[in-house]
């Protein structure tokens, strides 16, 4: 049987949560028609993000769809249209080159499927339409939004120092588009944060500083509550141009990352706006040099990348890489603890350490905790009492409600009867079965799956090879991603109880290991979690120390 994966995305205009339930709805029609077979854990998400090329690295359902598209645990990919997957060419045409190396196919609920000839010339002009849509959309927005700026008004939300012009919005004759005014007790705070810019202060220590006052963010957090400052917030205002009392045009952040990565001249409008100056040009000139050429850094995704999540905050933890030397920090944790008096100290420690951590649990679950032979003796249980029972009874019960079905359906022609009558007892029977034939549905899915041959084969094989590999980095680290996505469930790093030192706790699942040892179908999805304390040799700096404990 053929193992397909569903994608599902919606942008934020428009549509919502229950627009991702719909698409997961028809995918599994789709595959339900086919003779697919559709995991959980093959079912992938991304939920506000647009498909446009520039927003591809946010979305992370897709990245965790292509690990494992390349670790090889797919063989179709199920989605209701094309624009799903890219909306543009830059996404568009990634998929589509996926798509000629072979291996996996497409097939979407709107009639593409590449596993027929000439599917590719119908992609091209779905996505050549979706762009032409798009960039018209676009070019419509952005002279839209000209034109405001032309006229006199202001096209976003006023930041800190300025509050919208109530009284402006009175005059008939006002332009287009928001108005600000200067906000004198907010301007002040302004240019308190250009003067300590100018006296050599860093963002981070600007941050700390307000903090220290008690001065609410600029930004305000979840149900408008005052949020703190970070070392970032700071940096936007200090670049922010509309403080020397002009507006910018196509000059965000976004846009000057963007055409640094290119090399693509940044194309901006600049209108001014001289009765909203703050700063004078001279301050704003010395916080604000001509920024240093920047070195270009690359190489592949390590093998922890977004794998080690933090015990403090809901951050996951970045893998530094400084010379040599690499390390695991919490960047949420990091800035808090530069930024807030009374912070946590920032959460870091050694890749080493947390691979020898991954390592000791993968052993123990393979050798010492029993958590492998747990799995063993639950399929040989199953396989034993196994669905045919209940199989056959819920057969019994959904021949027994069609044929009621049948009965009341020949009431409801009869002319002294009709349907009236039997309208309310022929909803409640169609109810009844069309929840039986889901339950069969389910019964045949696993007792196709759990054969006594799956089983035998589970149970026999053995995942110390598959463990020295994965943690050799063999095969590709694409692939070990893909295949501990699947093994570790949860990889929390706890704390740090002393000098290079870590606690890890780690949720495994044990069923997923031999799986991948016996190249078959998962068939137990029972966790196993572990703490894990590691200890760095402080005389040799290279061996790590680890001691397990099973705590359920």
């Amino acid at each position: 049987m053929l193992r397909a994966a569903i994608y599902a995305r919606f942008s934020s205009d428009m549509q919502n949560e229950t627009s991702l339930d719909d698409q997961i709805r028809k995918c599994r029609q789709m595959a339900e028609q086919e003779g697919f077979l559709v995991e959980e854990s093959l079912i992938f998400t991304d939920a506000a993000i647009s498909g446009h090329g520039k927003d591809i690295k946010k979305r992370q359902g897709l990245a965790r769809l292509f690990d494992a598209w390349d670790g090889g645990y797919i063989d179709i990919v199920l989605c209701t249209e094309m624009s799903r997957l890219g909306r543009d060419a830059v996404g568009g045409l990634a998929v589509i080159a996926r798509l000629h190396d072979g291996g996996v196919h497409l097939l979407t609920s709107d009639g593409i499927d590449s596993r027929r000839t000439g599917w590719t010339m119908l992609a091209m002009i779905r996505l050549g339409l979706a762009t032409e849509e798009a960039r018209t959309l676009s070019a419509r927005v952005s002279r839209s939004m000209t034109g405001v700026l032309e006229r006199g008004g202001l096209i976003a939300p006023p930041p800190i120092g300025y509050a919208l012009d109530v009284n402006a919005y009175r005059d008939p004759n006002r332009a287009a588009g928001a108005l600000w005014r200067i906000d004198p007790e907010k301007a002040q705070v302004v240019r308190d944060m250009f003067s300590m810019r100018s006296q050599g202060m860093s963002s981070y220590q600007i941050a700390r500083a307000l903090n220290d006052r008690g001065i609410p963010s600029a930004r305000p957090g979840r149900d408008g509550l005052p949020t703190v400052w970070r070392g970032g917030s700071v940096h936007r205002v200090l670049r922010n141009a509309i403080y020397k009392g002009q507006f910018v045009y196509g000059g965000s952040s976004f846009s000057v990352t963007k055409s640094r990565k290119t090399g693509v001249p940044l194309e901006t409008k600049v209108f001014e706006r001289p009765q909203l100056r703050i700063v004078d040009d001279e301050i704003w000139e010395k916080c604000n040099p001509p920024a240093r050429p920047r070195r270009s850094r690359g190489g592949a995704k390590h093998l922890l990348s977004g794998l080690v999540s933090c015990g403090q905050c809901p951050a996951f933890l970045n893998v530094k890489v400084s010379g040599v030397h690499a390390g695991l920090a919490c960047p949420q944790c990091e800035q808090r603890s530069r930024c807030e008096d009374g912070a946590p100290r920032a959460m870091y420690t050694s890749p080493r350490a947390a691979l020898a951590a991954l390592r000791a649990v993968l052993q123990d679950a393979v050798s010492k905790s029993g958590a492998i032979e747990e799995v063993r003796n639950r399929l040989r249980q199953r396989l034993k009492s196994g669905p045919a029972a209940e199989l056959q009874a819920v057969q019994a019960e959904v021949k027994k409600l069609a044929s009621a079905e049948s009965r009341l359906l020949e009431l409801a022609v009869q002319p002294n009867i009709g349907i009236e009558v039997v309208g309310a007892k022929l909803s409640e029977n169609r109810a009844a079965l069309a929840t039986a034939k889901a339950r069969l549905q389910a019964l045949s899915k696993e007792a196709g799956s759990l054969t006594a041959a799956a089983v035998e084969r589970q149970c026999a094989v053995t995942a110390d090879d598959l463990v020295d590999r994965l943690l050799a980095g063999q095969p590709s680290v694409l692939q070990v991603r893909a295949m501990l996505g699947r093994l570790v469930q949860r990889f929390v790093y706890v704390n740090c109880p002393g000098r290079g030192q870590a606690v890890f706790e780690i949720e495994l699942v044990p069923g997923a290991l031999i799986a991948l040892a016996a190249d078959t179908r998962q068939l137990d999805e029972q966790p196993a979690t572990y703490q894990v304390t590691t200890r760095i040799d402080r005389a040799s700096k290279t061996n790590v120390f680890t001691h397990v404990k099973r705590i359920k």
